[in-house]
C-alpha cells in the first residue's frame, strides 16, 4: 500500500507546562516512518516554552496542528475537543513526555489491516525513570485477539492498569464511543481511563505485542497533580480508607452501566454484574480490612512459632 492510500492516523496530545521532554516526544512522533498522520495538539494554557515549542514545530510539518486553548481543561474536557478536531479514521494518545520507536505506528497498523475484527492494538513499553535510565519492563499478561471481548473485560476488570493498553492505535469510532466514560465517577480518585478502556473492551477485540515499541516516562504523578491543583493531599488515613472504599463502589457503579449497555447476551451480563460485584469487595473492604487483618495474623502466628521455637520441652509441660 502506497503512503498516499494509507488511512489518516490522528494523534491526540494534551499538553501543560511540558516543556521537559515536549520536543522529543515530538520528534520522536513525526519520525515515524508511517507517514500519513496528523498531530493535534491542545494546549491548556501553559506558562512555560511549550507554545513557542510547538508553533516552531507546527511551522516546518504541515502535520502538525497547534490549538492554544481558550480556557483550563481536565483531561476528560481536553480529550473531547480534540476528538472534535480529529479527521482520521484511526486514533492514539500522543503523551507530551513519551518517546516512541519509527516503526510504533506501521507494525500495530499492520496488525489492524491483517485483523478486522480487531479495532485497538497496542505494544509492550519500557520505562523512563527519574534519573532518565530506561527500565525493562516484563508484561505478565496481555490481551490477544485469540481471547473473547468477556475474557478480556474480566481480565482488565480486575488487572486494572491502563499502560500500556490505552496508548495503543484503536479506530476513531472506539475511541469517541469510550469517551462517554472517560470521566472521574468522584472526587477521591481517578479510573475515568480504566473506565474509558473497559466501555472499548465491550465493543471490541484487541490484540498486544510484547515488543517494547515506546518509552513510558515514570514520574511522580501525585507531585504532578498537586501542582495543578488536581490532587486533596495530607488527608487522614482513616478517612482515605473509608474515601478510597466508596470510590470503588462509584467506579464499579459505572462498571455496572457500561455492562448494561454492551452487547453481551443476558447470561453474560448477569456473570459480569455479579464478578464486579465480587471484585468491589475485594478492592474496597476486603482489599483495605480483610486482607490486612489476614496479614497481621499471619504475622503473629510467626511471632508466637519463634518466640516458642528451640524452648526445652518441659517449657510446655505442667
Amino acid at each position: 500500500m502506497s503512503d498516499s492510500n494509507l488511512p489518516l492516523v490522528s494523534i491526540g496530545m494534551p499538553v501543560w507546562n511540558g516543556e521537559l521532554f515536549l520536543y522529543q516526544a515530538i520528534e520522536s512522533i513525526l519520525s515515524q516512518d508511517y507517514a500519513n498522520i496528523e498531530l493535534i495538539i491542545l494546549d491548556n494554557l501553559s506558562t512555560d516554552k511549550t507554545p513557542e515549542i510547538c508553533r516552531k514545530f507546527a511551522l516546518k510539518d504541515k502535520r502538525v496542528q497547534y490549538i492554544l486553548d481558550s480556557e483550563h481543561r481536565d483531561v476528560s474536557s481536553a480529550f473531547l475537543k480534540i476528538a472534535s478536531l480529529v479527521n482520521g479514521d484511526y486514533f492514539m494518545v500522543g503523551n507530551d513526555d513519551d518517546v516512541y520507536e519509527p516503526t510504533y505506528i506501521t507494525t500495530l497498523m499492520k496488525i489492524l489491516f491483517e485483523n478486522p475484527d480487531v479495532g485497538l492494538v497496542y505494544s509492550g513499553c519500557n520505562s523512563i525513570l527519574p534519573d532518565g535510565s530506561v527500565r525493562e519492563s516484563i508484561w505478565k499478561w496481555r490481551l490477544t485477539k485469540d481471547t473473547s471481548t468477556i475474557s478480556n473485560f474480566i481480565q482488565y476488570f480486575f488487572k486494572r492498569n491502563p499502560i500500556p493498553i490505552c496508548f495503543g492505535i484503536m479506530k476513531t469510532g472506539l475511541h469517541r464511543e469510550g469517551l462517554n466514560f472517560f470521566f472521574r465517577p468522584d472526587t477521591w480518585g481517578w479510573n475515568h481511563d480504566n473506565l474509558y478502556m473497559l466501555r472499548i473492551l465491550t465493543l471490541t477485540k484487541v490484540h498486544g505485542i510484547i515488543d517494547p515499541l515506546f518509552l513510558y516516562r515514570e514520574r511522580n504523578r501525585d507531585l504532578v497533580y498537586a501542582q495543578r491543583g488536581q490532587f486533596n493531599l495530607g488527608k487522614s488515613k482513616f478517612t482515605s480508607y473509608w474515601q478510597t472504599c466508596l470510590h470503588q463502589i462509584n467506579v464499579s457503579v459505572v462498571a455496572f452501566r457500561i455492562v448494561y449497555i454492551s452487547q453481551f447476551i443476558f447470561i453474560e451480563k448477569l456473570f459480569l454484574s455479579v464478578y464486579i460485584f465480587l471484585c468491589t469487595f475485594y478492592f474496597s473492604f476486603g482489599y483495605i480490612f480483610l486482607i490486612p487483618l489476614i496479614k497481621s495474623l499471619k504475622n503473629i502466628f510467626f511471632f508466637v512459632r519463634e518466640m516458642f521455637k528451640g524452648k526445652p520441652k518441659r517449657f510446655y509441660s505442667i
